[in-house]
Formats: C-alpha cells, sequence, structure tokens
C-alpha cells in the first residue's frame, strides 16, 4: 500500500496547458462522474415487513434499471466513449500529462462494466441458469467490485468488532437482553415462520487483540472545526435566518419537512453563487429518503421520502456535507486545468478513489461542527461489519440476524428492558443497512445457488474508512497547525493522503 500525505512532504508544481483535452473531458462530464450506486435502485422497502416475520429467508430484491435494455446499451456506448477518450489523449498528449488523466476515466469505464455484470448475474439466476455460468459471473462481480472499492481489512474489523464488545460487556442486562447478548454470542439457529427451513448463524467474533478505534474528541476536530465556522460563518447565518423566519411562521414545533429542506439550500446557493455561474441546482428526489450530491447532474437531491431536519444545527451540518464539500469540491475543480479534479480522481494507486476519503472527511467535520460529543454507533460501524459477515460467507439473513442483536444491545442502558417496539426499531435499521452492503446482487443466490458464495456491493465500506483516514490526517494538519493544507481539501476532488493525488492537485489546481 503507497505510504500517505503528511504536510511535512516537499512537493514541486508545474502548470502544464491541455486545452484540446479540457475540451474531450467536458464533452464526457457525466460519463467522469458516474456513480454505480444510482443504478442499484430497488424495491427493497417492499419485502421488508414480510423478511422482518421470518416469513422468508432472503428479499428477493428487484432492480428495474438493471432490468432496462437501454439503460444497459447506454453503459456500452459510455464504455466505448471513454476508452476512445483514453486513446485520444494517449495519442495527443504527452505521457507524463496522459498518465495522470486516463485512470479516472478507465476507472469509470470499469465501474460501468460492473454494473453491466450485475445485470447479467440477477438475470442469471432469474432464469435459473446452471450452477457454473452463475458462479461465474457471481466471481467476476466479486473480484470487480474489489477491484474497484477495496476489501475490507481485518485490522479494521477487529477494532470494529472491539468497540461494539466494548459498548455491550460495560453495561448490566435484563434476562431479555441477557438472551439476546447470548445468541449474539454464541450464535443461533433461525427458523422461518412456518418452520419449513433452518439456518445457522454464527455468533459475533470477540477479537482477543484489537487497536481501538480513534475519539471523535480529539483536539484536531475541534482545530478542524473551528477553521470551518470561521470561513463559512456567512452560510451558517443564512441557516440561522431561513430558520427563525420559518419558525416565526409557524411556531417553535416546526422542523424542516423534504421541500423546506431544498428551500434552505437554495437559499445558501443563492448566497454562494447569486449569478448561477456554477451551474448547480436543487432538486427533489420524488423516490428518494436522503441527501445526496451528483456530480453528473451538478445537483444536490433532496429525497421526497426523507425525515424532516430538526434544528438549524444539523440543516447547517447537511448543508456543509453535501453543498460545500461534496458540491463545492466538484465547482473548484471544474475550474482547474484539470476538470477530473471536479468529477472525481482516480490514480493507479492501492487505494485509487478520492471519494473514500471525501465521505469520511464530510462525515468527520459534520461532528466537528455539531459542538457535541460523539461516539462510535452502529450507523458508522454497522455496513463494515455486515460486509465481514458475507466476507465469511454469510447471506443476507445472516448479516440481519447479527445486525439487529448489536444494535440492540449498544442502544441499551444499564438494566433497560428492550420493549418489541425498541427491538422492530433495531430490526428495520438494520434490514435498511443490509439492503446498502447487498443492493445490486441477486440476494437470494445462496437459496437456489448454495455452493456460490453471496456477493456484496462493497461500496460502503468507504464510510468507515474514510472518518479513520479523515480523522489521521486532520491530526496531522492540526500538529502542524497548518489551514493551508486543510482549506486545500475543499478545492478539488481528491485524497490529499495520497502523495500522487496530493501532487496532482498541486500541479494542476488554481488555488
Amino acid at each position: 500500500m503507497n505510504e500517505r500525505y503528511t504536510p511535512t512532504q516537499q512537493e514541486t508544481t508545474t502548470n502544464p496547458e491541455i486545452n484540446a483535452t479540457k475540451e474531450i473531458l467536458n464533452n464526457i462530464r457525466e460519463s467522469t462522474g458516474y456513480q454505480s450506486y444510482e443504478m442499484l435502485a430497488n424495491d427493497g422497502g417492499a419485502h421488508r415487513d414480510e423478511f422482518i416475520a421470518d416469513k422468508t429467508k432472503n428479499p428477493p430484491l428487484d432492480y428495474p434499471l438493471l432490468r432496462d435494455e437501454n439503460k444497459m446499451n447506454e453503459h456500452s456506448s459510455d464504455i466505448k466513449n471513454l476508452l476512445s477518450a483514453i486513446d485520444t489523449i494517449r495519442d495527443n498528449e504527452a505521457e507524463s500529462v496522459a498518465e495522470v488523466i486516463t485512470p479516472s476515466l478507465g476507472y469509470k469505464a470499469a465501474e460501468m462494466y460492473y454494473v453491466k455484470t450485475l445485470a447479467t448475474l440477477n438475470e442469471k439466476v432469474a432464469q435459473k441458469a446452471d450452477s457454473e455460468e452463475v458462479a461465474e459471473f457471481a466471481d467476476l462481480a466479486r473480484e470487480l467490485g474489489e477491484r474497484l472499492y477495496g476489501r475490507i481489512d481485518q485490522e479494521t474489523v477487529d477494532s470494529v468488532h472491539r468497540e461494539v464488545w466494548q459498548n455491550i460487556d460495560s453495561k448490566s442486562r435484563t434476562e431479555k437482553a441477557q438472551n439476546i447478548y447470548n445468541e449474539l454470542r454464541d450464535g443461533f439457529v433461525w427458523q422461518s415462520n412456518d418452520g419449513s427451513a433452518e439456518y445457522q448463524i454464527s455468533g459475533l467474533p470477540r477479537p482477543n487483540e484489537a487497536k481501538p478505534l480513534p475519539t471523535f474528541e480529539d483536539e484536531a476536530l475541534y482545530w478542524a472545526g473551528e477553521i470551518v465556522m470561521e470561513d463559512y460563518a456567512n452560510i451558517e447565518d443564512c441557516v440561522q435566518t431561513f430558520w427563525n423566519n420559518k419558525v416565526e411562521m409557524n411556531g417553535e414545533d416546526w422542523e424542516a419537512n423534504p421541500t423546506e429542506i431544498a428551500e434552505a439550500f437554495e437559499d445558501v446557493l443563492q448566497l454562494i453563487d447569486p449569478e448561477g455561474e456554477a451551474g448547480i441546482s436543487i432538486k427533489i428526489d420524488q423516490n428518494g429518503k436522503s441527501l445526496a450530491w451528483s456530480t453528473p447532474e451538478m445537483a444536490v437531491k433532496v429525497g421526497k421520502e426523507r425525515a424532516s431536519i430538526k434544528s438549524p444545527e444539523v440543516l447547517f451540518q447537511k448543508i456543509l456535507h453535501e453543498l460545500v464539500i461534496h458540491g463545492g469540491r466538484a465547482i473548484e475543480g471544474l475550474k482547474s486545468d484539470l476538470p477530473i479534479l471536479g468529477t472525481g480522481l482516480y490514480t493507479e494507486t492501492d487505494p485509487s478513489d478520492y471519494l473514500t476519503f471525501e465521505e469520511g472527511f464530510a462525515t468527520v467535520l459534520e461532528t466537528a461542527i455539531s459542538g457535541k460529543k460523539q461516539k462510535w454507533t452502529p450507523a458508522f460501524l454497522s455496513k463494515y461489519i455486515g460486509l465481514n459477515v458475507a466476507e465469511k460467507g454469510g447471506d443476507f439473513r445472516a448479516a440481519y440476524e447479527t445486525g439487529w442483536r448489536y444494535r440492540v444491545l449498544m442502544q441499551l442502558k444499564d438494566d433497560q428492558d428492550p420493549s418489541d417496539e425498541f427491538i422492530n426499531k433495531q430490526k428495520r435499521l438494520a434490514y435498511n443497512s443490509c439492503i446498502r452492503i447487498y443492493r445490486g446482487t441477486p440476494t437470494n443466490i445462496s437459496e437456489d445457488y448454495p455452493e456460490v458464495k453471496p456477493i456484496t456491493f462493497p461500496k460502503d465500506q468507504a464510510y468507515l474508512k474514510g472518518k479513520l483516514l479523515a480523522i489521521d490526517y486532520l491530526k496531522s494538519l492540526h500538529e502542524s497547525d497548518d489551514k493551508s493544507s486543510f482549506r486545500d481539501i475543499f478545492k478539488a476532488k481528491y485524497d490529499p493522503t495520497m502523495p500522487k493525488q496530493k501532487e496532482i492537485f498541486n500541479t494542476y489546481s488554481k488555488s
């Protein structure tokens, strides 16, 4: 693995002209900003209640976009365009320039091919193809996913398991909670609702030795938070004014629904880009349940079904995350001499992507400006634990059964008896987490093809990995009070902890 960048390293900068290549890249911006997860929309919500009631072993997810022939043909066309752009750039640019640009295009072509492979795998399973053919595509999908997004790291897995058990073991338990504890520790046999199926669920591993996860209370986070609050005070004021006006009109109990969240984003966008020069928009995603940035669309998408926001502080955090970090890095990077710094830099390194760091950095900064003590919660840990269950051969059901148990035990207080309502809430959260890590895959593959190891969509490991990267990097910046390098993070979509990506940023940015 490549040595990671620290602010003490020396760098040189040059600034070659690549105008012709910039035009090529601008013409394929939608492809260079492609995100594979957007193709994996599914009907998971429709199967949740039946699954939680133990009526099915695994939810039979359907992926309309993967079944869409036109979409898959578009992917084939986009792959050809990306590969053609790579050839053109290699033919017309100096090798030193081409080797900076082409890995990002190759990465996006590989992501599209990965999605096409998932589509084929789902089709083969639906058609009840022979096991050798299904195994071949499952292995290919697994290999591509790991090449693109990496594999989970055993040292980190051990640290995560250590965190879970430390939390659980620190509390006294009622008899009902102890029964859940015993099942989590020792494993148990799951039975379907009608008793027709049984399945052995393994216990959650307890490592003998493991490094602790870093604390969120490090001085470096407070240092970073102070810089953000200073640099973006105008945005905080804008959000507070918006909130105060809404409360004055609607009363003290007012909460921002999705339409009003979008309205707040619009106010901030008007503040930072009054002439609309950046080409950013705020959109309501009619089927979405979350906030998300889309580089191809240059838009913040507010899910119509997402929960309301209950305070101006949280609203400011979300605007910082989506509009300032994800969106702002896109805007600034597109202004550079290398437009890929706006759509996302990928390099022939290990790891290769900018996004792991960006996701972690955005989430860590939310904590840094919140003014609240933060702990490692199930929301931060669940996807990594679930991916480890799958790595050991567990399917959706196995990850879910493990997931809801540690969620319940981590959220309980001393001697608190978990009510059915409390347990059901954690079951729903565990189900949603499993949907994330198994999305795009035929979740019932272990039932029809027991000899084929279940596969996952491993991209979500980036959230925990990214937090660990961001915390370590902020510590290094804080030690030297390097505010300049901290502010550079906001200027392009790159990973400043990778020497290669840091060098590219220094060469092509217009800092």
